[in-house]
């Protein structure tokens, strides 16, 4: 399990950088690995990152095979990985231009709360739903969901903002506190 993660990671990072080839090696080893242990979650979690990076690549037919046999699982819905799944989906039909098909997707994916964070995954969820809803020129959609976007892209910049005050007042006050210790001691 332990080279799995590692694998994913690997490949997780090579997609950072656009580097798809090498990360589509990394998450196919990872695949091999979870299908030789049988590992039910594993598998599911493989075959959705291979699909995310056939959408990264722009091959949404590619994508939507991994997705669409992901979607064939017993209890998939019950996945923690299920409005991942869901979101790849909706992006691949949004990326062939299946604006319709791909609303379904984005909408049920924006009903989970993000596990990961607050802001970045429900931005990106709505900026493809405004696309979506511009394509099907229902513009009064399009512009609540860019709104929302907005607002969501406006939160975790406040947020990283903080974070970045947070961490040069900490190293503000170590270093006043380091010097004051310093003119103690001579």
């Amino acid at each position: 399990k332990g080279v799995m993660n590692t694998s994913i990671n690997i490949g997780n990072a090579w997609k950072a950088i656009k580097a798809y080839d090498s990360s589509l090696y990394y998450y196919r080893y990872a695949l091999k690995l979870a299908e030789k242990t049988r590992s039910h979650n594993d598998i599911i979690d493989c075959k959705i990152n291979i699909g995310l990076l056939h959408n990264s690549k722009e091959q949404f037919d590619e994508g939507l095979k991994f997705f669409s046999a992901v979607q064939q699982q017993p209890l998939i819905k019950k996945h923690d990985s299920y409005p991942i799944l869901l979101t790849g989906i909706g992006e691949a039909w949004l990326g062939k231009k299946q604006y319709a098909r791909s609303v379904v997707y984005l909408e049920e994916a924006l009903k989970y709360p993000s596990v990961h964070n607050k802001y970045e995954v429900p931005a990106q969820l709505n900026l493809d739903l405004a696309e979506a809803y511009k394509g099907l020129a229902d513009y009064k959609k399009a512009l609540g969901h860019f709104e929302a976007f907005k607002s969501l892209s406006d939160s975790l910049l406040n947020e990283t903002n903080m974070q970045s005050i947070n961490e040069l007042s900490a190293k503000y006050e170590t270093k006043q506190k380091e010097q004051r210790i310093e003119l103690l001691n001579t």
